[in-house]
């Protein structure tokens, strides 16, 4: 099967064929690789430039997508910090269910595992529509959220 994917094209929903889908495959997950090495960095040292002998950083403690993004898109409209704070919640969402990161609902704010103090352990479970509209609200958007009870 993995012959067949990395020799083969790619039909996307959308776009045109891919005709080497394993390189572009494999070119996917070196990107979100990155991307994550990058959301982690700026976690742990504030910047994406660390020095290989860092070990001291002043940093904030925790950060919201948005400031994460603004670290790491340096250089990109701003017009598009919105659309790539999606990808860096997504990015958070995936360490925090590694235990890497975690989330704290009150301030919208992540931070590495290991920093929160101990009065901050207590862990508040979201579903993922409800991340999304906590989010959503910290851009700025206005809306009204009623409680529901959703049976699966």
């Amino acid at each position: 099967m993995r012959d067949r994917v990395s020799s083969g094209r790619g039909y996307p929903g959308h776009g045109a064929v891919i005709e080497n889908a394993g390189a572009r495959i494999t070119e996917y997950i070196k990107h979100r690789q990155q991307r994550e090495e990058e959301v982690l960095r700026v976690l742990q040292f504030g910047k994406l430039d660390v020095a290989a002998d860092e070990t001291s950083p002043e940093r904030k403690q925790a950060w919201t997508p948005i400031e994460l993004v603004k670290r790491i898109y340096v250089g990109v409209p701003e017009s598009l910090h919105i659309p790539a704070s999606h990808g860096v919640l997504q990015v958070l969402m995936k360490l925090e269910d590694e235990g890497r990161t975690v989330h704290d609902s009150e301030s919208g704010k992540w931070r590495l595992v290991g920093e929160r103090s101990a009065l901050c352990l207590k862990k508040i479970i979201f579903d993922v529509s409800a991340r999304s509209l906590i989010f959503l609200t910290q851009c700025g958007v206005k809306m009204t959220i009623k409680t529901c009870l959703i049976q699966k």
